[in-house]
């Protein structure tokens, strides 16, 4: 994931900030514009992708990557994550947390296989509680995306920015033909 650089803060600033829209198509600038909503508009890039494959690298050796999931979002809020010979049953929803999108699952059934970093869950600690994970930085128009935990500055009028850097953004997603 080396070699980011301005390009990632960049693409991820403009993901970040109030996205303003052109109403009728147009790029006037006497027309006028609406935000967009930018949490359903993730929700629609997970669900229009449908299942996805998850690649987090870190620490692989020669590049390969440690840890490869499919994670397949559904539009009635479930989700099925496949990992290695472990399968999590969750429901999911992007919300937003002081101006930020990010990622809520609650995991309700896991199968007693170990996950791609070699870990067993046990069934009998399911259902869990709703955790706050990732956020999610779509690009090529929601082709691909990086998942990333970023940390949050202040900024001198007191609001928070996102921090992208190549610690924060430690997987990606692509679309995948469903796990069988």
């Amino acid at each position: 994931m080396r070699g980011w650089g301005l390009g990632l803060i960049l693409a991820a600033a403009l993901s970040s900030s109030p996205v303003m829209a052109q109403e009728g198509g147009g790029a006037s600038p006497s027309s006028a514009t609406e935000p967009v909503d930018l949490v359903a508009q993730d929700t629609a890039m997970l669900i229009n992708g449908g299942t996805w494959t998850f690649t987090a690298p870190r620490n692989a050796p020669k590049g390969a990557p440690q840890c490869t999931e499919t994670w397949t979002f559904r539009a009635d809020g479930s989700m099925t994550v496949i990992s290695a010979a472990q399968t999590v049953e969750q429901t999911w929803r992007i919300a937003e947390v002081d101006g930020f999108r990010l990622l809520h699952t609650t995991a309700l059934s896991s199968t007693n296989g170990k996950d791609c970093m070699g870990v067993r869950a046990n069934p009998n600690d399911y259902p869990k509680p709703e955790s706050i994970g990732p956020t999610f930085l779509f690009f090529q128009g929601g082709k691909n995306g990086l998942v990333c935990s970023p940390a949050y500055v202040r900024e001198k009028d007191g609001s928070l920015a996102p921090l992208y850097d190549e610690e924060s953004c430690w997987g990606s997603l692509t679309p995948a033909t469903p796990a069988r």
